[in-house]
């Protein structure tokens, strides 16, 4: 599987991925960011040579739109924009025009991580076997796609030094299955919900978010918090990490 690797900035009220930073590489697949196994929504959509690709309402876009090139929920994109096609021969990016958007039902949903040989190769981006470029980014936690970026490289770069520590955060389950989502995926995820709307009072959470060695410290002081009882579910799955971020009695 290719992985597309580029840089995010703002512009404006949009952000857009820095085409000119990218990087391809072959990527393999660490694990699942997100499952979800009950019915979900989708959005459908159809390019004018036929490449289909179903993402969730929230999740964000790369698209081109006029003479802008924007991250775009899913939903706010429209018949006549265009997604990005990766040309396999020079690896250059073409655009095609959406000729369909439709709403589907799925019986779940699935977000891969993947990774590349080294700790350089950060794949936040997805390049199907029909070409078309999709980011891993979603809205609706309170972080922006420059954060979630910045969050993403900084915790696969750090992967082999957490996978030596605590093993067990890269398992997808109790058992080490992959029919779960990755401890690690799950922590971050649930923090993010739970302080969402505290980042823009607090911006200091996300700060700390964005390191491993920060985010451990952060998630000891919120351990005792009785309204924290979903992340210390999730932290359980790790017993060492556990050990770690319990607070000694």
């Amino acid at each position: 599987m290719l992985a597309f690797e580029a840089d995010i900035e703002e512009q404006q009220d949009s952000y857009t991925i820095i085409k000119e930073s990218s990087r391809v590489f072959e990527g393999t697949f660490l694990g699942w960011a997100l499952i979800n196994d009950t019915e979900t929504n989708f959005t459908k959509f159809v390019t004018k040579n036929e490449k289909k690709i179903l993402v969730t309402p929230a999740h964000l876009l790369w698209i081109k739109r006029d003479s802008s090139t924007p991250l775009v929920r899913a939903e706010r994109v429209n018949v006549g924009d265009m997604l990005p096609i990766m040309n396999f021969d020079d690896q250059s990016i073409q655009w095609e025009i959406i000729r369909e958007k439709k709403n589907v039902v799925e019986p779940g949903a699935y977000d891969p991580l993947i990774i590349g040989e080294n700790k350089d190769d950060v794949g936040d981006c997805l390049v199907t076997g029909d070409g078309l470029v999709v980011p891993i980014y979603a809205t609706g936690t309170g972080v922006s796609p420059i954060d979630d970026h910045k969050i993403f490289i900084n915790y696969i770069r750090s992967l082999k030094s957490l996978e030596e520590d605590f093993p067990c955060l890269f398992n997808n389950s109790l058992d080490g299955s992959t029919q779960n989502t990755l401890v690690i995926a799950q922590l971050l995820r649930e923090f993010e919900m739970e302080f969402q709307t505290k980042f823009k009072d607090n911006p200091e959470l996300l700060e700390d978010e964005k390191f491993p060695d920060t985010f451990f410290e952060l998630l000891k002081e919120k351990y005792p918090d009785p309204n924290s009882n979903k992340l210390r579910q999730i932290i359980a799955l790790c017993p060492k990490f556990e050990n770690e971020i319990k607070p000694s009695e």
